[in-house]
């Protein structure tokens, strides 16, 4: 049971990478903001919850990692 879970999760995290890369390549803002801890971009919260696929793609679609909240936290802030 544990081993089809694991698998389900893989193929979906999968999948969820590649329609992010799809949406970036069709003009998706990798430094697009969020309603989440005082407007965070999505690559700060990417770093936050520790998706570090994302991470990457995000940057090599030009996220700005120097980007700064509304209070100032960047995303070296929230990995």
């Amino acid at each position: 049971m544990i081993l089809e879970i694991c698998k389900a999760f893989l193929t979906f995290s999968i999948h969820f990478l590649q329609v992010s890369q799809l949406i970036l390549l069709s003009g998706g803002d990798a430094n697009a903001l969020t309603s989440y801890h005082n407007q965070s971009s999505i690559l700060m919260m990417c770093c936050r919850e520790g998706y570090l696929d994302m991470v990457t793609l995000l940057l090599q679609y030009g996220a700005d990692i120097n980007a700064t909240t509304s209070t100032g936290m960047t995303a070296l802030s929230h990995a």
